[in-house]
């Protein structure tokens, strides 16, 4: 069992500021792949994002906000030829949003399902780095963002 496991997970840093407001954003998305057959591996995905939010306040006061974001997700991998493969992943996520008000800053939460489908590329080894490109077919309604995803990420025995 333990030597048709691999290993993975991605990292994410984000800084953003615009009038009296700045967040810093950490990430971490562990995986972990059990290979059926060699080209072909199934696994659970976790993913935990924490931001600290500072506003300046209408009354000239400082707010902070420190929402986490989540998801959890099962994915499959098909390693198509060489170092590339291909990706689909359905996930359950909570996303955090922040709004500043005049008064504080308020904490919006919104529970969805995405469903991902791309491929990437893998450096290969017993330690590898990879990247993939993602589209989510599912994205909620009210999403305004792209429904592309960049992910980079590190592996072990893919």
């Amino acid at each position: 069992f333990a030597q048709r496991l691999w290993y993975g997970s991605g990292f994410s840093l984000g800084l953003s500021g615009s009038n009296g407001t700045s967040a810093i954003s950490l990430g971490l998305s562990p995986m972990v792949g059990y290979k059926i057959v060699e080209p072909w591996s199934v696994g659970p995905r976790v993913s935990l994002n924490y931001t600290h939010f500072r506003a300046r306040l209408f009354n000239n006061q400082i707010a902070t906000a420190n929402p986490i974001s989540w998801a959890v997700g099962l994915f499959s991998r098909f390693k198509v030829t060489g170092n590339f493969f291909a990706h689909v992943e359905y996930e359950l996520a909570e996303d955090a949003f922040v709004q500043v008000d005049t008064r504080d800053i308020l904490v919006f939460r919104r529970q969805h399902g995405n469903t991902f489908v791309g491929a990437g590329y893998n450096s290969g080894g017993r330690t590898g780095s990879e990247i993939m490109l993602l589209f989510n077919i599912t994205p909620p309604l009210e999403e305004r963002l792209s429904p592309f995803e960049l992910r980079f990420g590190f592996t072990r025995n893919f």
